[in-house]
């Protein structure tokens, strides 16, 4: 099974911080990451989403949640009457992937604008070490387990800074 992960910060540029962070950690691999997102509320209520290709499985962990999540943040508060009605797909499609039409209003509230969220699709086995790795760094780390769980698709190499790597026999500095 996996966990779907919120990870709420209270200005627009935290949550991409975050997962750069979690990046760079010497454990990252072992966080069993499947997925994740960077979601920006801007001060003037616009969404931006962003998916880190780094961990983005192969196969959609989920199909159809980015989009479903996105589709309730937007419309939610309902900006009109009748708003409403268009959550219903989007709600439907949260809950028959396990996520509660409660989580995705509760992450809703805490996404006000000017703010950000890590979204990222972890194994339950990796739930606890996520949220000690995350605790520290000053979200609201909200989660919710998912009826769907991807296979872990490794990252690609990366290729290295020239022909003798970025540590050659000019130390990099010849770049």
């Amino acid at each position: 099974m996996c966990v779907l992960v919120a990870d709420v910060h209270p200005d627009e540029h935290r949550a991409a911080a975050v997962l750069a962070g979690l990046h760079r950690l010497p454990a990252f691999e072992a966080l069993g990451l499947r997925d994740a997102v960077v979601v920006v509320r801007h001060a003037d209520s616009r969404l931006t989403v962003w998916q880190d290709p780094a961990v983005a499985s192969a196969a959609d962990p989920a199909p159809g949640l980015w989009d479903a999540l996105a589709t309730v943040l937007v419309m939610t508060p309902p900006p009109a009457p009748g708003a409403g009605a268009a959550l219903r797909p989007a709600l439907a499609r949260l809950a028959s992937l396990g996520v509660s039409a409660r989580f995705a209003a509760h992450l809703a509230l805490r996404l006000a604008p000017a703010t950000s969220a890590g979204g990222l699709v972890v194994a339950e086995a990796s739930l606890r070490p996520l949220l000690d790795r995350l605790r520290p760094l000053g979200g609201v780390a909200l989660h919710t387990p998912l009826a769907a769980c991807p296979r872990r698709v490794p990252a690609p190499p990366t290729a290295p800074d020239g022909p003798d790597g970025p540590d050659g026999p000019d130390g990099g500095a010849g770049r």
